[in-house]
């Protein structure tokens, strides 16, 4: 016996295999034939064929919820029938599509009649009483039509003995069924009992199975021209090719069923209009139930938690810009696709017309291609642009001939993005700032794809320079109007890049001056966030909003420009200051990122296409259930009774006022602190010892006999939501405890002033995990945080902070991702460290 690891690979290679054949045969059997021909059988359909497919799909679907109707029965837990209709609809319509129906229809199954009361091994028997119903189907109709209506496949030459004796053989098993389920026998399968559900059951799973596959069958028949090949000769085809499909193991048979069947059509119907009508079917028995059916299954997931459907779109607002630039580039590729593709003919058109709106239509999907980026920076420009393009486009559509089909595309999408127009208010030129890499990457694909389409469909054609000047309806006319349009889309795509190397170099930012910190200074006041006065280490550069009601602090390190924590100021105004700050470092060719920010920016720098990474947690004691009573301020009572009666020490919170005289007294303290841990100062997201700095803020003093042992500078804000100690040093002589002596202190003393919470900073790399589904970086960083104690005391800061119960909450590095991440990583660690030296040099 093949054990089930093999089993499974052998399956994967034979299906595999399967598909490479059907796609090399499919490739093959349309090189005979011209695309443009297959979108004229499309656009050929006749609309009592599409409804009467919708029709059959329609009721084919809700035959396959007799299938789980049966199950429930044979069970004897039957449901209410629009439960059960639930289950089996998104089931099947997930399996049909995803192929591996007990993992894609099984999982949806679970989920739904989980939460309708059914146990695991209930729905494991629903599940297979579906599965064995589908293949008693398949089998009852294969051996009636290959025993009584034997076929000659084009592909497989077979005796038509053999033919009716493998029909025969299908029609006794199923015989053979029906005794068992007549007698009720049952048998024993590795340990497990089986048996037949009674006869009627069975014979009634026969009946829906083979009423279910002839629908589904006459959903494709119906599409496809009137021919010499009869509804019960198709069905065979169809039954072959659906197996195939089945066996393939890819999702959906795709490629595979498409190319049997074709195979099997092609002497009674041409190829395209057998393709023609494939594409349509796909789109109708597939892709539309899958869509209702995800609609379905999320709103059934939202009442389960209670939640109203409409409500859960509030939050998908913000993602209105990204959906928008989407729409405007699926727009494009459109326009340059239908471009590229042969008109229908006979047109009825002045030549001069559909020339000028054919090579209107490719300009326009070209510049909806180019403006769609501005679309997701929520450019105003951008959306009155995408919209006149878009309706532009379905005129121009109209004018040369496409039909309604075609110019209705454009025209859903101009109406789409037409009532979001408040969305997009950011006054800013268009062409002002590049495009980034990968929009610029996508640009070129989309219209490299628009070229290979037309070569494509105008191989035959024999290059020649008259070509472009070829004007006419029939003949060489639609290749020579597609060379021409591609040329005139190709001179757009370029004019627009030489406005953007024709802008202004940009200029280096400059460290924030006197006057950018003085006016940052009632905004760091208003702040909740004690952090915000990072900003006056006079390291960093500062970007004020127009109303200079908000800012961003940043450094500089080679081509990465680093914003520490969120934007300060009002919720309102980082938007448009990130968006601003991203902009000016892509216009100067640096990448801008945020570092240290919290939860409450991530969805802007997703908006912003930067992905977060876990790089810590932040540490914030509630100070209103902060005490030293009771059992839980044991260890601290112990702490300060050591330290003040048996060492002396005593604490005082010194104003800023006050600070100046003890600066030469601190500088010391501090040159020992350094000289004791062999490191260097370090900046940007940690304070040093600056004098102009240390002025600023009130300074947390222990002493010993009038002496300085250690010291804390503090932030505080305004409002005295946070407290939050800087720079925190201590003699190299100070008790072995002088640090956690001084946070104690302070805890207390910010409870006794009223502050809300106590910041204790990052833990560096704590929270990440070690799992083998996480992401690798995060797999690294919680191993380097668990073995790296030579670099860093990253588990001792952890366990240090633990002892005060904080709350921790996560601290993400929202940055770019692939090749350019390591470079931003080496970039932010000499920012941190001081330069490069810095690194190693600690």
């Amino acid at each position: 016996m093949i054990a089930p690891e093999p089993r499974r690979n052998l399956t994967l290679l034979a299906g595999g295999a399967l598909l490479s054949l059907a796609l090399w045969a499919f490739h093959r059997e349309m090189l005979s034939y011209p695309p443009g021909e297959v979108i004229r059988q499309i656009r050929s359909l006749p609309a009592w064929g599409l409804l009467a497919a919708l029709a059959l799909t329609a009721t084919d679907y809700v035959l396959l919820t007799g299938y789980d109707v049966l199950a429930l029965r044979a069970l004897n837990r039957p449901l209410p029938y629009r439960r059960t209709a639930l289950a089996s609809f998104c089931g099947y319509a997930a399996s049909h599509n995803l192929g591996m129906a007990l993992l894609s229809g099984g999982g949806v199954r679970f989920r739904l009649y989980s939460a309708f009361g059914l146990t695991p091994l209930e729905i494991a028997g629903v599940v297979g009483f579906c599965g064995l119903t589908y293949w008693m189907g398949l089998a009852a109709l294969g051996g009636v039509a290959l025993a009584f209506f034997p076929p000659r496949l084009p592909f497989l030459s077979l005796p038509l003995p053999l033919l009716r004796a493998a029909g025969g053989a299908l029609l006794a098993l199923l015989a053979l069924g029906a005794v068992l389920a007549a007698t009720g026998r049952r048998f024993e399968v590795r340990g497990h009992v089986l048996r037949l559900p009674p006869l009627p059951l069975y014979v009634a799973q026969i009946a829906l199975a083979c009423l279910d596959w002839t629908v589904a069958a006459g959903a494709l028949f119906v599409l496809l021209p009137p021919s010499a090949l009869s509804l019960p000769h198709f069905l065979l085809l169809f039954l072959a090719a659906a197996l195939c499909g089945v066996m393939s193991q890819v999702p959906g048979g795709l490629g595979v069923f498409e190319t049997l069947l074709l195979l099997s059509l092609k002497p009674w119907i041409p190829a395209p209009q057998v393709l023609g009508a494939l594409l349509a079917f796909r789109g109708i028995y597939y892709l539309l139930p899958l869509g209702t059916a995800g609609t379905l299954l999320g709103v059934h997931e939202l009442r389960q938690r209670g939640i109203e459907p409409l409500r859960v779109l509030e939050p998908l607002a913000g993602q209105i810009p990204l959906f928008a630039s989407l729409t405007a580039f699926a727009g494009g590729l459109y326009l340059l696709a239908a471009g590229a593709i042969p008109l229908p003919h006979p047109l009825n058109r002045p030549l001069a017309l559909v020339e000028a709106s054919h090579f209107l239509s490719s300009l326009a999907g070209m510049g909806l291609l180019l403006v769609a980026e501005g679309l997701r920076r929520r450019v105003d420009g951008a959306w009155l642009l995408s919209v006149t393009l878009l309706g532009a486009g379905a005129v121009l559509g109209v004018l040369k001939g496409d039909g309604p089909l075609g110019a209705a595309i454009p025209l859903v999408g101009a109406l789409l993005l037409l009532p979001q127009r408040v969305r997009f208010d950011r006054r800013c030129a268009l062409w002002g700032d590049p495009l980034s890499p990968g929009w610029t990457a996508a640009v070129v694909l989309g219209f490299g794809a628009s070229l290979w389409l037309g070569f494509f469909a105008f191989r035959h054609v024999e290059y020649r320079d008259a070509l472009w000047w070829a004007f006419a309806l029939q003949g060489d006319g639609d290749a020579s109007r597609f060379l021409r349009a591609s040329v005139g889309a190709a001179v757009l795509a370029l004019g627009w890049a030489g406005l953007r190397l024709l802008r202004p170099a940009c200029p280096s930012p400059e460290p924030a001056t006197e006057e950018d910190l003085a006016a940052a200074e009632p905004v760091v006041a208003a702040s909740p966030k004690a952090e915000a006065h990072l900003v006056f280490l006079g390291d960093k550069r500062l970007l004020f909003s127009p109303d200079r009601r908000a800012f961003i602090q940043y450094g500089v390190q080679g081509r990465t420009w680093v914003a520490f924590g969120d934007p300060v100021g009002p919720r309102e105004c980082w938007e448009e200051l990130a968006w601003t700050f991203r902009e000016r470092a892509h216009r100067c060719g640096a990448r801008g990122i945020f570092y240290e920010v919290g939860e409450s920016a991530l969805g802007l720098c997703l908006d912003l296409g930067l992905r977060p990474r876990k790089i810590g947690e932040e540490a914030r004691v509630p100070l209103d259930r902060f005490s030293l009573e009771g059992s839980s301020g044991k260890r601290f009572r112990a702490v300060l009774r050591r330290l003040e009666e048996r060492e002396g020490i005593s604490f005082r919170v010194v104003p800023a006022s006050e600070v100046p005289s003890l600066l030469p007294t601190l500088r010391e303290i501090s040159d020992q602190w350094l000289e004791a841990k062999h490191t260097r100062e370090k900046g940007f997201s940690l304070g040093r010892f600056d004098e102009p700095y240390l002025r600023r803020f009130p300074v947390a003093l222990a002493e010993r006999d009038g002496g300085i042992q250690a010291f804390a500078n503090l932030w505080t804000t305004q409002g005295r939501e946070e407290l939050s100690p800087d720079l925190m040093r201590h003699r190299s002589d100070a008790p072995r405890e002088i640090m956690e002596y001084l946070f104690v202190r302070l805890l207390a003393w910010g409870k006794e002033e009223g502050y809300g919470a106590f910041s204790l900073g990052m833990a560096p790399l704590s929270g990440l995990q070690d799992r083998s589904l996480a992401p690798l970086e995060q797999r690294l960083g919680a191993r380097l945080f668990a073995h790296g104690e030579h670099f860093y005391n990253f588990q001792g800061l952890r366990r240090f902070k633990e002892k005060f119960d904080p709350q921790w909450s996560p601290r993400y590095l929202a940055a770019p991702g692939g090749l350019a991440l390591p470079g931003i990583l080496a970039d932010l660690a000499a920012l941190i460290s001081g330069g490069w030296t810095g690194i190693v040099g600690k």
